[in-house]
């Protein structure tokens, strides 16, 4: 149950997040620590809070640039970023992220509850839900939704550890595991999880997925030249069960993508658009600083070594690479809207724990085992990103000092996962997040993708995950964490370099916006003046 998982956290951060390296200071407090969010999610009364419609009249139309498109409408195809962005706005998800960004809240279900008796979920949904066509939602669309999120080619290999589904009545149904699972209420928040009408509405799927109906507070308009340019228009759902609009008082959404976000931070200046989301901390440093939004620092920037390659297949050879890497200068290119990397997950995610070991910066010491080998390597990189460049030239230029001749190759970001994923590589830039608020998200990348690609030694950190999600005891879910990242500072085959936020450029005209650490926000929490 890796590849599907580890391709969104993947595509997060390449499609949404390998634009953009950094951000300006956070906007969001919220803190790494070791909390339980799989325990059982229970609020009747949870729900999105109306914002302030007073402000001054007017269009309200939410204009947002993006450097990436959607895949389409169908959830088991979510991959970019911009799928993780549109598809809960459209859908909507059984439980959406709280806004602490530190653990599920209710959505289109009040409660998730675990019984351990039975090794099941018990989903209690909101009564009088409807689709954005006026029909009734129950609980026969969401088995018939979980069915099809189980059926599907890319992501249904998420949804094994969900056995049977059965109906308990309108409002109620039970989701029984193949075993203990604390991980499935995080799925439900991701865009994978979207909920359908029983046989898609009676259309065929082909024709559903050309303009899908949901239960979001908004509802598609129009999808217009789809790919590269394409600009998607939402109108407010007037059947959502907070109001049009989940509440809000857009009029509208009008999302353009493009590959230019120069030209995108042009409009933007000009007032032509509200939002542009993923902005290169290279490029936010020179726009007003009124007009920048960041989280705090959540994904983070990897270095992997190809331990298939003669090269790095000596463990002290790895040592000594990550002994030479000085990760605070590295950190000091983000502008102020970074750290330096501890470890190898993304910091300020619900569980998140260090572990019992540190890197250390020794250039001598690097330099006595390297510098006599002579090595020659390749570092490939993304070359989208404005801060992953400069960061490649630091750690070019670091190794140097230490021995190593590094030759670096600017790809794009199609070209660099394909190489890394075809082993065709001595050192790759990597990045990774987490899309959901649970360190076992972007835990399963590396154990599923990355340490593959680097030849790395899976035992530590698959037995991690997996017993990690298969229990609700906070201690056993920290050791596990702590045991992978000492695992990983063991090996040396994958190395964190830093941390950093993602940054958006937001209108004064936009009230109310709080994305999350994640790289993602909900818009009905948006009100325009």
């Amino acid at each position: 149950m890796t590849t599907r998982r580890t391709l969104l956290a993947l595509v997060a951060a390449g499609g949404l997040l390998m634009a953009a390296c950094g951000g300006s200071d956070g906007s969001t407090a919220t803190t790494a620590g070791g909390s339980n969010t799989t325990a059982a999610v229970v609020d009747t009364t949870g729900g999105t809070a109306a914002p302030d419609t007073t402000a001054p009249s007017g269009p309200k139309i939410l204009r947002v640039g993006r450097v990436t498109s959607i895949d389409g409408w169908k959830g088991d195809g979510c991959l970019s970023g911009a799928s993780l962005e549109t598809y809960p706005i459209v859908y909507d998800t059984l439980l959406r992220i709280a806004p602490d960004g530190l653990g599920p809240a209710p959505s289109l279900a009040n409660s998730v509850e675990w019984d351990a008796a039975t090794n099941s979920y018990t989903i209690a949904l909101r009564p009088d839900l409807k689709f954005s066509d006026g029909s009734v939602l129950d609980a026969e669309d969401v088995k018939f939704s979980i069915e099809q999120w189980k059926a599907g080619p890319v992501s249904g290999i998420f949804y094994t550890t969900v056995d049977s589904v059965a109906i308990v009545d309108p409002q109620t149904l039970t989701v029984k595991m193949t075993g203990p699972d604390s991980f499935f209420p995080n799925l439900l928040m991701w865009c994978t999880s979207t909920v359908y009408p029983l046989d898609f509405g009676g259309l065929s799927e082909a024709d559903y997925f050309k303009k899908p109906i949901g239960a979001a507070p908004f509802m598609v308009d129009e999808w217009r030249n789809p790919g590269p340019t394409e600009t998607i228009v939402l109108k407010p759902n007037p059947n959502h069960w907070a109001g049009p609009g989940g509440g809000s008082n857009l009029e509208g959404i009008e999302i353009r993508s493009s590959l230019d976000q120069s030209q995108q931070l042009v409009a933007f200046d000009a007032g032509e658009l509200d939002l542009v989301e993923v902005v290169d901390p290279f490029t936010a440093k020179d726009l007003d600083k009124t007009k920048i939004v960041a989280p705090v620092p959540v994904p983070i920037t990897l270095l992997g070594l190809n331990v298939k390659r003669d090269v790095f297949a000596d463990p002290a050879v790895r040592a000594a690479v990550s002994q030479a890497i000085d990760r605070e200068s590295l950190a000091s290119l983000l502008e102020g809207n970074g750290q330096a990397a501890t470890g190898v997950l993304p910091v300020n995610v619900p569980g998140w724990s260090q572990g019992t070991t540190d890197y250390t910066f020794d250039a001598d010491a690097a330099r006595a085992v390297l510098e006599p080998l002579g090595l020659s390597v390749e570092l490939v990189y993304d070359s989208a990103s404005k801060t992953t460049a400069a960061a490649a030239e630091v750690l070019g230029a670091q190794l140097g000092d230490v021995g190593v001749d590094v030759k670096l190759s600017a790809v794009d970001n199609a070209t660099s996962i394909g190489r890394a994923s075809s082993g065709d590589f001595d050192m790759v830039i990597l990045q990774l997040t987490a899309i959901s608020p649970t360190i076992f998200d972007p835990m399963s990348s590396l154990f599923g993708l990355y340490y593959p690609w680097v030849g790395a030694d899976g035992t530590v950190i698959t037995d991690s995950y997996f017993g990690g999600t298969a229990t609700f005891d906070a201690a056993a879910q920290k050791a596990a964490v702590d045991a992978m990242q000492d695992d990983a500072r063991a090996q040396n085959a994958i190395l964190g370099l830093y941390n950093f936020s993602v940054v958006f450029a937001v209108s004064p005209r936009v009230q109310g916006f709080a994305p999350f650490q994640y790289g993602m926000y909900y818009p009905d929490s948006i009100s325009m003046t």
